[in-house]
């Protein structure tokens, strides 16, 4: 089964909502992505990391943004991350490279992620991947950390538009729920014979 969101978690804000971010990112703080944050343009907007960036340098400008307090870092939980993607004006998808690099080849499907900031309503830049590209035509996707915050600062100035475009990545995954893939896989074990 696919990539699949809880409808009861996973949902677009209350008409009327005010974003209180400009850009989200909940993920944990690899090394790869401590370097692409560092290298977009986000000087002025106002950014939420969240997730486990505990191993920022002292002086990376990227601890402004995330709520790190101790050693432990910054767990969020699937709630915590939807409403996370309700505050904010964009979001952004940005796959670790330390994974690519440890196998042969490059990431086929689109990650959980992904799937929740559409069922969420929230428009978001794409790292490419075959998945996403099929699923979400409609969202921009990123080669380079500048192209990215590129995408970012145009959205911020174009919310009519960007409300749009996550108007229709949400409805590309509609029916992608877990309550969902569940009777489908029930469908498909219920035809399949029992051997003994």
């Amino acid at each position: 089964m696919p990539q699949a969101y809880r409808e009861t978690v996973h949902y677009p804000p209350p008409p009327g909502t005010v974003p209180e971010y400009d850009l989200a990112f909940v993920g944990t703080g690899f090394p790869s992505r401590v370097r692409f944050f560092h290298q977009m343009d986000l000087a002025g907007l106002n950014v939420r990391l969240g997730g486990l960036w505990m191993d920022l340098p002292e002086d990376s400008p990227l601890r402004d943004w995330t709520s790190i307090t101790d050693d432990t870092g910054d767990c969020v939980d699937n709630p915590e991350v939807a409403g996370i993607y309700r505050r904010a004006r964009t979001g952004i998808n940005f796959y670790r490279r330390e994974a690519e690099a440890a196998h042969e080849g490059e990431g086929i499907a689109c990650g959980p992620r992904e799937i929740e900031m559409a069922a969420c309503g929230l428009f978001f830049a794409r790292d490419p991947r075959p998945e996403s590209d099929e699923l979400f035509p409609m969202l921009p996707s990123f080669t380079s950390p500048g192209e990215a915050g590129d995408i970012i600062r145009w959205a911020v100035r174009h919310p009519a538009v960007t409300a749009e475009l996550a108007g229709k990545a949400r409805a590309a995954v509609e029916g992608r729920t877990f309550t969902e893939h569940a009777k489908q896989l029930l469908r498909l074990l219920s035809r399949q014979p029992v051997n003994m």
